[in-house]
């Protein structure tokens, strides 16, 4: 998913390529797996926000190594168990 929205090929993404990759992955797994949810386009915002520094460009190595610290709780599993997904506002 990195290079297809690695955009101006700079093997690198902005924060704000970061959150486009981010919304349209969970959007689209939501619409596929029927989940009727929307996201919080604020709540991705301020997840990237926390996590990398704004003005930085993000490599596919830094988000690995960042995403096998996070992916758990990114999707919803804290401590083992399933809980309602970070990004979720309210439903439909």
């Amino acid at each position: 998913m990195f290079d297809l929205f690695d955009f101006n090929e700079l093997n690198s993404l902005s924060v704000v390529d970061l959150e486009f990759m981010l919304y349209s992955c969970l959007n689209s797994t939501f619409k596929i797996y029927g989940i009727k949810q929307e996201l919080s386009e604020d709540a991705i915002n301020a997840f990237l926000n926390e996590s990398f520094i704004e003005d930085s460009r993000i490599n596919i190595s830094q988000l690995v190594k960042y995403q096998s610290i996070e992916f758990l709780y990114l999707y919803g599993f804290k401590d083992g168990v399933q809980s309602p997904l970070r990004f979720m506002t309210s439903s439909v």
